[in-house]
């Protein structure tokens, strides 16, 4: 039994309909009457959007193309997004009409603008890049600029040199106890705040970070923490305890 949950913002069943007209016109034969078949339309859009296409025939029998029509909701769509849809949806149908060898995946759907458009315009992100590592242009930035705002949650306000000073207080900590290249330290999220202080001195002591919160699952946390890796496994520092803050 067909029993779909019903929403207003939604058609049960589909929001998108396809109907290709490719049967026979009916032959209305009326004694006495000359009668031939009108379609009705309806006043409203009943789906989304609904693509009616109809077959063409000229006097002799002879294929003359694809009418169609498209109904829309003008509370989703426009008529600029429709004409777009259409025209899409008409060089892909010709693609297949004049190809009909290719897949589906290689019929073409946007035209030589849209693509450039696409592929060059929207992901030409080149940009030049300063030199130096991540925690090298952090300092520099913190030198230039220390009594600038570089974190506000809504309760805490970090300068770039506090932030700077805090990182910096963490890192000595983190190497006096031994951190090197490519140890794992856990760090336990807490406040905004102090996640970023503590995130911001890597990979200064030139470790790594296996962040944790206090909502995971304790089992899932000391499998991962056991997990064999390069370098040494060091317990984790209970960020509470305030290291280097």
């Amino acid at each position: 039994e067909i029993n779909p949950a019903r929403s207003l913002a939604r058609h049960p069943l589909f929001q998108v309909m396809l109907i290709l007209h490719n049967t026979a016109e009916p032959d209305v034969d009326l004694p006495g009457l000359a009668a031939h078949v009108e379609g009705a339309q309806a006043p409203v859009a009943r789906f989304d959007m609904s693509f009616s296409l109809r077959e063409r025939y000229g006097d002799d029998g002879d294929a003359q193309g694809i009418q169609g029509q498209i109904r829309y909701a003008v509370d989703l769509f426009d008529r600029t997004t429709t004409a777009t849809l259409a025209a899409r949806f008409q060089r892909l149908l010709t693609a297949a009409a004049h190809d009909p060898d290719l897949t589906v995946d290689a019929l073409p759907v946007l035209d030589e603008k849209e693509r450039h458009e696409l592929l060059a315009v929207r992901n030409d992100t080149a940009h030049a890049c300063p030199d130096g590592s991540l925690p090298d242009l952090f300092r520099a930035q913190a030198a230039r600029t220390p009594q600038t705002v570089a974190f506000e949650d809504g309760t805490t306000t970090l300068t770039y040199r506090e932030l700077d000073e805090r990182s910096d207080r963490l890192a000595a900590t983190l190497t006096s106890r031994g951190v090197g290249p490519e140890d794992r330290v856990a760090l336990l999220l807490g406040s905004r705040a102090r996640t970023t202080s503590r995130s911001s001195p890597w990979p200064r002591p030139a470790g790594c970070t296996s962040r944790w919160t206090t909502a995971a699952p304790r089992p899932g946390c000391g499998t991962s923490w056991r997990r064999p890796g390069r370098g040494r496994r060091r317990r984790p520092h209970d960020p509470r305890g305030r290291p280097g803050q």
